[in-house]
């Protein structure tokens, strides 16, 4: 191989360890275009497709509007370290390890349908997403580095998702109206059978999903 080729492939090798890894987060930074969003705002329900399996994840969408500031919502969400004491759904414990600017790692203990999780998230926060000014967060899981104090036993191969923060209009006399939507894609490490792991996870996923959004409604509303 001459020095240039061998120089040129060294340069290409680097470039990519050191290049940014958003393109493997996947999320659903925007208004769910299949849902009624003034339907959302007057019932104000938390609507959740069904959890569907792609490949070997499961994967849950949920959109809800909330009569909190979007500021609120998004403080609440992006509040890592007390999601255990705000009772999140499926975790047990959550710590945050590092912070980089507006990437947040975060450790978590979590239980998913009898599948135990120590792990570790690279969590995004995110400002300006579109014109609109909306916010969110995106996450995926990734392995310990050294420094990091916390077993990692991860119960999945892979666990990413995203949520997303819109403030819609409203008058000075109304509550303010916030859209958000919830995505997860969960693949469970285990040699147990798809079609059971899909009669074990699919419903408790869904209403863990609903869940999430009624915990970070409830904290938001209290914040003062």
């Amino acid at each position: 191989m001459q020095i240039g080729t061998r120089r040129l492939l060294v340069a290409v090798v680097a470039a990519l360890s050191i290049a940014p890894r958003s393109e493997a987060f996947e999320t659903r930074l925007e208004v769910d275009p299949s849902v009624d969003v003034d339907a959302l705002a007057t019932s104000g329900v938390v609507a959740v497709k069904p959890t569907e399996r792609q490949g070997r994840a499961l994967v849950s969408d949920a959109s809800a509007v909330l009569r909190v500031d979007a500021s609120r919502i998004l403080a609440v969400a992006s509040d890592f370290g007390r999601y255990d004491d705000m009772k999140m759904p499926f975790v047990e414990d959550s710590r945050v390890v590092e912070r980089q600017g507006p990437t947040v790692y975060v450790w978590t203990s979590m239980s998913m349908s009898g599948q135990a999780s120590l792990h570790y998230l690279d969590v995004r926060l995110l400002s300006a997403i579109n014109p609109r000014g909306s916010t969110g967060t995106m996450w995926e899981m990734i392995p310990r580095r050294a420094p990091w104090p916390y077993t990692d036993e991860p119960g999945f191969t892979r666990i990413d998702g995203s949520f997303y923060v819109e403030a819609l209009p409203s008058s000075a006399e109304e509550l303010p109206n916030t859209y958000v939507r919830y995505f997860l894609s969960a693949s469970p490490d285990t040699s147990v059978p798809d079609f059971l792991v899909d009669l074990a996870a699919k419903n408790r996923i869904r209403r863990g999903v609903r869940n999430v959004i009624g915990v970070i409604a409830r904290e938001a509303a209290a914040l003062r």
